[in-house]
């Protein structure tokens, strides 16, 4: 997110400082975390090259038309109105949606419920957010500038969401590598926007998923989430997000495994990427599979072995010392627990270890629990990303990422890696 506009700028009588701290009290309650999620929120939906603006008694606190106060009607009365600016955006509402066809459309609100399908789901989430009405408005920037500047109503400029090769050129994007492992649950049909907003929040370059089974979820979530190149197919878990195209990408199956491992070599880089999937239940037998199946993958990428690599993914193990609260696990999976002697000998991720890699979650948090799974009561660590040893100096950060909807979004909770690049 950029701001494009200094703090001592004035516009409409107000300087963009008091014009932002009369939001941030008013409309936020003086929770300046809260305002900055709700930025974060829009950002992840509207498309790159959008300017969002906040207009109306929020920001000066007092109502344009008869001076009255910012929620003079009682708490949670007066509305946040939110426009889009940019010829992207004006394309979310339908054709019906409109005071000047592709130009300025009528705000999306309770009057209004279903003019822009895209950003309903987001409309609703904000509304959530701060427990008061949410309308949102798109339009070309000279309608901003007519109301602004030539009838004087002040208006604060949110962010501007840049377009991907800015966000590319950034200087700290330049030195790092961001990946992100995330399992979407049974395809994620259904929950593609939530997934997106999700994805599009952590700003990765490179996004490995895992029950990503349905081609087309996976190309409206690459879509939401401003991802330029993709890879999915319906008889494998793996696929892949990537911001800029890549320059390699294939499944391999090794002998014995359930599922395949994806390889991506991204256009420009010196790193390999093999997501990972291993067999699921927790049990003593199915982790013998999963100790063959990564034995098998182990032996399949021997050859990058001494050269930069990453293994990322959902293993479907604990890491010793850790261990399951059978207590908290559903009734239907505690069986396989008791029927393997009520204790089981964890041995995938040592033996990945024991191959000459680091966890890289536990080399940045050394006590953190790290649970992904549950999302919505997470109590085991199943997610994973690996690099070899002799590169763990280039983890800048391994981050199991939050997100207002990722409860919702899907069973897992995604693992961010910050990699610094050659």
């Amino acid at each position: 997110m950029l701001d494009p506009v200094p703090d001592d700028a004035e516009q409409g009588g107000l300087s963009e400082q008091q014009k932002r701290d009369n939001v941030v009290r008013l409309a936020f309650g003086g929770d300046k975390g809260l305002f900055d999620a709700f930025c974060r929120e829009i950002e992840a939906v509207i498309p790159a090259g959008t300017t969002v603006v906040l207009r109306g008694s929020a920001v000066t606190g007092n109502r344009w038309r008869d001076g009255s106060a910012f929620d003079a009607d009682g708490p949670g009365t007066s509305d946040l109105d939110i426009t889009l600016v940019g010829a992207d955006v004006v394309k979310y509402f339908k054709v019906t949606g409109f005071f000047v066809p592709d130009v300025h459309s009528r705000p999306l609100s309770d009057d209004d419920p279903d003019i822009a399908p895209q950003l309903v789901p987001l409309r609703r989430t904000l509304v959530a957010m701060v427990h008061r009405p949410v309308n949102i408005q798109a339009s070309r920037e000279i309608v901003i500038q007519l109301r602004g500047d030539l009838l004087g109503q002040p208006y604060l400029t949110l962010f501007e969401k840049p377009d991907s090769l800015s966000i590319l050129s950034r200087p700290d994007r330049a030195l790092t590598l961001r990946l992100l492992t995330y399992n979407i649950r049974n395809g994620g049909a259904g929950r593609a926007g939530l997934i997106a907003r999700v994805i599009a929040s952590s700003e990765p370059d490179i996004v490995l998923l895992q029950e990503a089974t349905r081609p087309d979820v996976v190309a409206e979530i690459a879509e939401r989430a401003g991802m330029a190149d993709w890879r999915s197919d319906r008889s494998q878990s793996l696929a892949f997000l990537s911001r800029a195209h890549v320059q390699f990408a294939a499944s391999h199956r090794p002998r014995f495994s359930r599922h395949a491992f994806i390889e991506v070599a991204p256009a420009g880089e010196q790193v390999r990427l093999f997501g990972v999937h291993l067999s699921a239940l927790h049990a003593a037998w199915t982790e013998r599979r999963r100790l063959v199946e990564v034995q098998s993958l182990l032996r399949a990428i021997a050859q990058h072995q001494h050269g930069f690599h990453v293994l990322a993914g959902d293993f479907n193990t604990l890491a010793p010392p850790e261990d399951i609260d059978v207590g908290r696990l559903p009734m239907r999976l505690r069986p396989f627990v008791w029927l393997s002697g009520g204790r089981i000998r964890w041995r995938v991720v040592q033996t990945v270890i024991d191959a000459g890699y680091v966890d890289a979650y536990r080399a940045q948090h050394a006590l953190a629990p790290g649970h992904t799974m549950p999302a919505w009561d997470p109590h085991v660590r199943l997610d994973y990303v690996f690099v070899p040893g002799a590169f763990a100096d280039r983890i800048e950060q391994c981050d199991i990422v939050e997100h207002p909807d990722v409860r919702a979004a899907s069973d897992h909770l995604p693992v961010l890696a910050v990699l610094r690049r050659p």
